[in-house]
Formats: C-alpha cells, sequence, structure tokens
C-alpha cells in the first residue's frame, strides 16, 4: 500500500534534488521500482509532473516539475492534505454535536457517521 507518506517523500525528492537519480529515493525509503513508479504516475494524473521518461533499468531520468508541486511541497504536501481532512471531519462532528439538542434524532445517526469516519481516517494518518 502507497501511503502519503510514500508520495511525500517522492514529492520532496523530486522539489528538492538537483539531479534526477532514482537511487536517491530509492534506496532511503525501502520503495522498489514498481512503488516509485506508481506515484509518479500518480503525480502526473493529478498535474504535478509532465514528461515522465523512466525506465527500470535507467538510474537517472527526466521529469518535468511544475510550479503546483513546489507549491504542495511548500504547504506542507500529502500529509497536510490528510490532516486537514481529519480536522475538518472532527469540525463537522463537533459542530453536530452542538446541533444534536435541537435535532436529536437526525443528528445523532449522522453524528454517528461522522465520527466512524473520523476514527477511521485517523487510522491512516497515524501510520
Amino acid at each position: 500500500m502507497i501511503t502519503y507518506k510514500e508520495k511525500d517523500a517522492v514529492l520532496k525528492w523530486l522539489c528538492t534534488s538537483e539531479t534526477i537519480d532514482s537511487w536517491e529515493v530509492l534506496e532511503p525509503n525501502n520503495f522498489d521500482f514498481r512503488q516509485l513508479n506508481a506515484i509518479l504516475e500518480f503525480l502526473e494524473r493529478k498535474g504535478y509532473i509532465v514528461n515522465i521518461n523512466v525506465r527500470q533499468n535507467m538510474r537517472y531520468f527526466n521529469i518535468d516539475v511544475r510550479v503546483e508541486a513546489f507549491d504542495l511541497y511548500r504547504h506542507g504536501g500529502f500529509t497536510a492534505i490528510e490532516e486537514l481532512l481529519h480536522k475538518n471531519l472532527q469540525k463537522i462532528n463537533l459542530e453536530l454535536e452542538d446541533l444534536k439538542s435541537q435535532l436529536p434524532e437526525k443528528v445523532g445517526v449522522i453524528t454517528s457517521i461522522i465520527s466512524a469516519i473520523t476514527s477511521t481516517t485517523a487510522l491512516f494518518i497515524s501510520r
């Protein structure tokens, strides 16, 4: 499974490295080429990088990093996105708790759903 931490490792590598040397990201993060390639394809689909020229047996290759990748990296990367999601779900949960006294039946159901989602996202964020 690829987590936001692995995506952030690749994002950092792309935004801070002078050359695109795959060993700089593969070895310290215990990635294999398949994982690296999957993350690069994901970043390309999201518009953070373009023109990927990657081959498994090549140590160096070309990738064009777009400004959006640098912005994402500067703002905390995928970790920040995950944490923001979790915080927003917690906020919704608190707001629903406040509404419970006014609409106890419907809000109770919604609150339990939001609580379950918040608990689930906490499992992913703690990894």
